[in-house]
């Protein structure tokens, strides 16, 4: 977050803006902007969307692909032991609760849900490289959130937060954001927090 930038004027912006913190005072209205187009969502969709949202669902997001070419910015913070941490934890809040994965790459997704098979994980495979946006689509409309340090998923789970604050929701992420930088800002204050070693910041859990 630099606050400078909100001080220019006249500007033109480009960036992921993944720190609530630059529209903190219109989030309402950043929420009611954000709205996918029905044009663009397929028999398919309508499918995966009404199993999701009847009932208590969980959206796991797996960045991997060009995330691999770049470990050194990205490599071992959403660790095995962190994944492990984040659905252990919401499975002791949710025991009902039912998983879905989404990732770039979907012939791996049968080995994350083989390495997790104590979990119920759906892995979502409707859409292409060039139309993540549907998966995007699909994840907002998950009760609560399990992302990657990855803008994708952050704005997945933000825009999946109801307008009514009254409406809880719970949102995993990575302590660690990048390797080579402190960025604090992306998390939101009720995030919760798991590091690469699948510790959890909330006291009120016990493993």
């Amino acid at each position: 977050y630099d606050e400078n930038v909100l001080e220019r004027d006249p500007a033109y912006l480009v960036g992921n803006f993944q720190s609530e913190r630059y529209f903190a005072d219109i989030t309402e209205q950043v929420r009611k902007s954000f709205i996918f187009d029905q044009s663009i969502i397929t028999e398919e969709i309508h499918e995966w969307e009404e199993q999701i949202t009847h009932k208590d669902a969980i959206s796991i997001h797996v960045r991997r692909g060009d995330y691999l070419d770049a470990a050194d910015v990205y490599g071992g913070i959403c660790t095995d032991a962190y994944y492990d941490a984040a659905i252990r934890y919401m499975q002791h809040k949710y025991p009902d609760a039912e998983f879905y994965l989404f990732t770039n790459d979907p012939e791996w997704s049968k080995l994350f849900i083989d390495q997790h098979s104590y979990a119920k994980i759906n892995a979502v495979k409707c859409s292409e490289e060039y139309t993540g946006y549907l998966d995007m689509y699909l994840m907002t409309k998950c009760r609560h959130h399990i992302i990657a340090n990855s803008s994708f998923s952050w704005w997945g789970a933000w825009l999946g937060k109801d307008v009514d604050e009254s409406s809880h929701r719970d949102v995993i992420s990575p302590k660690i954001w990048l390797n080579n930088g402190k960025c604090a800002d992306i998390h939101t204050d009720d995030m919760i927090l798991i590091d690469r070693d699948g510790k959890v910041d909330d006291e009120s859990y016990l493993m």
